[in-house]
């Protein structure tokens, strides 16, 4: 063994005859197979077999570009896509069987037959010569590592390409340059240090007519033991099937639809077998999972004589999608495993769980459309399961069913979502972080889109923008290279020092847990950087392996029980910041800890327009001039980023001035470009739309070094409700579209956003036309992982609603029976398809009545996504004229269905101790327009089942028969909040004000109501601008962060040191007053800065809690008994005003925050 630039190379001489090199100790195989120079001669021993890949270039001894096969005159660079293979035969020559694509066009395909003889080595080269085409200093003659004395060539080759899909009726044959070999070794692929081969070749056109006569060619690949390709649930697509579950395996009666998490892994050997592996967890309920083990035996290729096996193909795609009706799939490309089975062992829900998996029918089978779904790279089989042992956990599964697994391959290697290892119940220590740097900071989390690539190779690499939360202005570019991939069964598995657990004992399998170490794999070596960004600009940390491997798995995070990574670093810094502060001194070390999702997900808005920063007017998702200016998402738009470097933005668009107006939109975009990669960033970028002092160059928060980029993105936008019919089509204008902090050009947040060609393709049929010819328009979203709602009462519309009147809940038995929300509450609808409600319910007849409900969603289905509509669904509130199928504007077949509901009312006030277990009765919950059966709006509704499960600690026992509630959906959760209006009647403070500065200014208040946005995950967020009422020159724009929530009825409700009584005690309901504190929330951390503005600018200060909780509720300001909030915080100055007074804080003082709430947020 030697090792490479990116790590150890096997290098095995084989004992068998004529062999030569073997790759990794590939062990003399025993195979006859027809001599490859002449089919009808007597077959041949197969002496060692590879699978070829396409090879990934070392940019530091390699100025090549990533390509397979090269065609002068032909249009694109094609690669490897599957079911490639390498013979060595006993007589000296070998064989290259493979199908390549063109990497811009998939539908441009070539299959490859290549026929190689004459096998030397270098001293009997008969006057031709090998190419060395890496710098100079890879070879040994000039010190590096690779020898070409150990090369072998093949001085005879004979090959052909024949055209698939859109490429038929293309056939080519090849041949070698004159005086030139395939040459074969280490190096040798001209790209890499890798085991390898490449040839220089002339190709020449035997049949088609879109071809030149011929030119030169170049082939260039990596040949390794096994090839590995990330497996992802194979979407419906049109015009190859458009219908049907989107899943990676469906199981009737266990799951229709089950998804892999962060990818599942299909590694081919050369030995004609594979394995399928992964986690599998049903699409929007994550509880309910199994890790699936599929081993697959007796490969079929296309050379085979039993080609295709009995029974196969399965062909489940639309008749027209094959070649032989005209379409561009190609079957007889495809091969096959005659034999596959395996387990399915169960966790979660699922724990305990033991099912067998077999064959059924066809055999399994993969190539382009072999998924059955869609005309890309995939895989399929039909199953059948045993169950062997049931789940402990009290899910019963039967006993036996069928099953069938489609699955989309992409073997240029595993990607993952990179995001912060949140802190489960099993977890020892803190979590919520994505490194850890004890001394430089603690909460460092990855912005939306990092991502964790595993590759074919044995190496991958973690990287993104991580910033910390506590002060968001510390980012950094993380590159984290990782190498020597150790797996189960692999020699020295687990590595030295491994594993690291760090979950608390009764996690782990060996104590009756979930979490298996000896399912995880490892990386032995680990080296990366964190380079700065914005105010750190300049700045690197070099970050190393410390102790145990970087380990990869099920509860590998040591945070959770979910896919993780993580490991332990070596910390040191190699560059200070090119100005401003130094990074503090004494951090040596930290750590990694990361869940890994399938896709990065994130919901998308309309861009939150900023005028103190943006140069633009106007906030909107599309701004499409000639139809409307102003079209935003309806709740549930995404933005989804997937490991191929494509991404897409889908969702429903709706015009606020112009009712009706409304989009279906999809827009593809591809060709991902991160920062330190090679044409970085793109011509024309970055759309630089913010005010010019936003920029670091001028010292301000946005660092364009950060931003990602599409190069190619455009899509249609499918006319709804009143521009039915209608067809828009928007691509690409001028720069690449942008993704990251400031991108949107509207606000400081994380966006994205990209100008528009806008070209009409069919009109409405609704009577509505639009311009034949339309200006260029733009995309400007706000991009966020937290996919709130506000839900609130559903105000009933009497002209088309049945419901008896207005209410978020109705509770049989239970007071007046009709509850509202205290505030608006919070709705939260999650990429894997489930959702949660929460918030506080109050009587609306008065009293002391109340209830804190929680309410979990999951299995969700979507018809208009192919999905059949959930039995007894749906639920119709609305007058019968209203709905689509009695001619009328609402479509339910376009709402979203959540077939599995749970959760509690938690009883507070006069029923504190009540506990009331909730489940659905009846349709689905139901999510869209008109779904909440009151009006016409974006919306929700269901009826529950009620459990009691414990009745008030005082007062009358509780009699409830049933619930439903009916909710409009708003644009987040968000209200506003103003300085809080002392009430001298009600508290012993003094001052109106909404922030406290001591020694700066005690009376700060707001210039119009702030924004206050509470997230589903626990966090909320405050911005805004405040001022001097005396002298409105001194100003800031502060920001708060808020982390940590704490509701009634849990257990560490309320937190330590609060509640925080600032009103006079008779105000409090334990002396007889209104204000009752154990309705209140808190956030147990929270931090933020200002920024001086004006006479203050240049400005910078720093807060964080001191003492009490955060508190929110009726009373909590302090200053009156109306709904607002209020916390202390310590206060630091960070930078003086530029050219202003000085500030000054006085020892021993603090601050505080004190607001009211209001649902009048303005203009804003």
């Amino acid at each position: 063994m030697f090792n490479s630039p990116r790590g150890p190379i096997g290098l095995v001489l084989s004992g068998c005859a004529l062999t030569g090199i073997i790759l990794m100790g590939v062990p003399c195989g025993s195979k006859s197979s027809p001599s490859p120079s002449d089919p009808s001669a007597p077959a041949l021993t197969v002496t060692g077999s590879f699978v070829p890949s396409n090879a990934r270039v070392d940019d530091s001894i390699s100025a090549a570009e990533a390509t397979t096969l090269v065609l002068d005159g032909i249009e694109g660079t094609f690669v490897f896509v599957g079911g490639q293979q390498w013979l060595d035969y006993e007589d000296g020559t070998a064989r290259l069987i493979a199908e390549l694509a063109d990497a811009g066009d998939r539908n441009r395909r070539f299959e490859l037959n290549l026929q190689a003889g004459i096998r030397r080595f270098p001293a009997d080269l008969g006057g031709a010569e090998f190419r060395y085409a890496l710098e100079p200093v890879a070879y040994k003659a000039q010190g590096g590592m690779i020898d070409p004395d150990r090369w072998i060539g093949f001085g005879r080759f004979a090959g052909s390409l024949t055209g698939l899909s859109d490429l038929s009726g293309t056939n080519l044959t090849l041949e070698l340059e004159p005086d030139t070999v395939l040459q074969v070794g280490e190096g040798a692929n001209g790209v890499n240090a890798y085991y390898g081969a490449s040839a220089s070749l002339l190709w020449h056109r035997a049949s088609g007519t879109d071809v030149p006569a011929g030119g030169a060619a170049s082939i260039s690949f990596t040949l390794q033991a096994d090839t590995v390709a990330r497996a992802s649930a194979a979407r419906s697509e049109e015009p190859f099937h458009g219908s049907g579950h989107t899943h990676a395996v469906t199981l009737p009666g266990i799951s229709q639809r089950m998804v892999f998490t962060a990818g599942g892994r299909l590694t081919e050997r050369p030995d004609g077998t594979a394995r399928l592996a992964g986690v599998l967890v049903e699409s929007g309920n994550p509880a309910r999972s199994f890790h699936m083990d599929l081993h697959l035996t007796g490969r079929v290729t296309s050379s085979d004589a039993a080609f295709p096996p009995a029974g196969s193909p399965k062909l489940e795609l639309n008749t027209s999608s094959y070649v032989d009706h005209g379409g561009p799939i190609v079957p007889a490309t495809w091969h096959y495993y005659e034999g596959f089975e395996g387990t399915l062992v169960g966790l979660g829900d699922f724990s305990g769980a033991q099912v067998s998996v077999s064959r059924r029918g066809p055999a399994f089978q993969i190539g382009f459309g072999a998924s059955g779904k869609n005309g890309r790279f995939g895989g399929a089989g039909w199953l059948d399961t045993v169950v062997n042992a049931q789940p402990t956990t009290g899910v019963t599964l039967p006993g036996t069913t069928g099953g069938d697994i489609n699955i989309d391959l992409d073997e240029s290697g595993t990607s993952s979502c990179a995001m912060p290892a949140l802190k489960g119940d099993a977890a020892r220590y803190s979590g919520g972080h994505a490194i850890w740097i004890p001394g430089l900071a603690t909460d460092l989390v990855f912005q939306p889109g990092a991502s964790f690539v595993e590759r074919a190779d044995g190496s991958a690499r973690l990287e993104g923008i991580a910033f910390s939360r506590t002060d968001p202005t510390m980012q950094f570019q993380v590159g984290v290279d990782l190498a020597d991939r150790i797996d189960p069964q692999a020699p020295g598995y687990p590595p030295t020092g491994s594993p690291k657990l760090e979950l608390k004992s009764g996690a782990y399998a060996e104590n009756g847990g979930l979490v298996d170490p000896n399912g995880w794999h490892y990386y032995g070596n680990t080296l990366g950087e964190l380079q700065g960004l914005g105010r750190l600009r300049g700045a690197s940390i070099r970050i190393e392996r410390r102790g145990p491997a970087f380990q990869v798995g099920i509860g590998a995070s040591g945070k959770n029980e979910r896919y993780g990574a993580c490991g332990w670093l070596d910390v040191s810094v190699v560059h200070q910041p090119d100005s401003g502060p130094n990074l503090p001194a004494g951090f040596t070390h930290g750590d990694i800890n990361i869940d890994l999702e399938d896709d990065c997900v994130t919901c998308a808005s309309a861009a939150r327009y900023d005028g103190a920063v943006a140069k633009y007017q106007g906030g909107h998702a599309f701004y499409l001039p000639g139809i409307s200016h102003d079209f935003m998402f309806e709740p549930g738009a995404a933005f989804a980023e997937s490991s191929d470097g494509t991404a897409q933005i889908r969702g429903t668009l709706f015009s606020p001035t112009r009712p009706g107006w409304r989009f279906q939109a999809l827009v593809e975009l591809s060709g991902r470009i991160d920062p330190g990669q090679a044409g970085y960033p793109p011509a024309g970028s970055p759309k630089k739309e913010l005010t010019p002092v936003s920029f670091t160059e001028q010292g301000g928060p946005v660092d364009t070094r950060g931003w990602r980029y599409y190069e190619t993105f455009g899509g249609d936008l499918i006319g709804l409700d009143a521009l039915a019919g209608a067809k828009v089509h928007v691509a690409r204008m001028g720069p690449a579209f942008q993704v990251g902090d400031g991108a949107d050009g509207k606000n400081l947040g994380f966006g994205a956003a990209g100008w528009l060609e806008v070209t009409l393709i069919d009109q409405p049929t609704t009577g509505i036309s639009l311009p034949a010819s339309l200006p260029h328009g733009d995309i400007n979203l706000d991009l966020n992982e937290n996919c709130s709602t506000c839900a609130t009462t559903a105000l009933r519309d009497s002209a088309i609603s049945t419901l008896p009147g207005s209410a978020a809940f109705w509770i049989g038995g239970v007071g007046s029976q009709w509850f509202d929300f205290e505030s608006p509450a919070a709705y939260y609808e999650r990429p894997d398809g489930s959702a949660t409600l929460s918030g506080v319910l109050y009587d609306i007849a008065g009293g002391d009545c109340r209830f804190a409900v929680e309410l979990e969603f999951s299995s969700m289905a979507s018809p208009m996504d192919g999905d059949d509509l959930p039995s007894e669904s749906p639920k119709r509130d609305l007058m019968a004229a209203q709905y689509a199928d009695q001619g009328g504007p609402i479509d339910f077949m376009r709402w979203r269905y959540y077939q599995h509901t749970s959760g509690e009312f938690i009883g507070l006030g006069q029923h504190d101790g009540a506990r009331i277990r909730l489940g659905r009765m009846g349709p689905s919950f139901q999510v869209g327009f008109g779904a909440s059966g009151a009006n016409e709006r974006w919306g929700a509704s269901g009826w529950l089942t009620t459990e009691i499960l414990s009745q008030p600690s005082t007062g009358p026992a509780l009699q409830i028969s049933g619930a439903d509630f009916n909710v409009d959906l708003g644009d987040g959760c968000g209200v506003c909040v103003t300085e809080a209006m002392l009430d001298s009647e009600a508290t012993t403070t003094s001052g109106d004000h909404g922030f406290y500065f001591p020694g700066i200014g005690t009376d700060f208040v707001f210039e119009g109501p702030a924004p206050f946005v509470e997230n589903p995950d626990g966090t909320a967020r405050l911005t805004g601008e405040i001022y001097r009422p005396n002298e409105p020159h001194k100003r800031f724009r502060v920001e708060v962060d808020f982390s940590g929530r704490v509701d009634p009825g849990m257990a560490n409700h309320p937190p330590t040191d609060s509640p925080k009584l600032e009103l006079k005690t008779p105000y409090y309901i334990s002396s007889g007053g209104m204000i009752d504190p154990s309705t209140w929330r808190y956030y147990e951390t929270f931090s933020g800065r200002a920024y001086g503005l004006d006479a203050f600018a240049g400005a910078e200060l720093y807060y964080e809690r001191m003492g009490p909780s955060f508190q929110v509720g009726p009373g909590a300001s302090g200053k009156n008994v109306d709904y607002g909030a209020s916390g202390w915080m310590d206060v630091q100055i960070v930078q003086q005003p530029t050219n202003g007074p000085q500030l000054v804080i006085p020892p021993g003082f603090h601050g505080d925050i004190n607001v009211n709430f209001t649902s009048d947020c303005g203009e804003e």
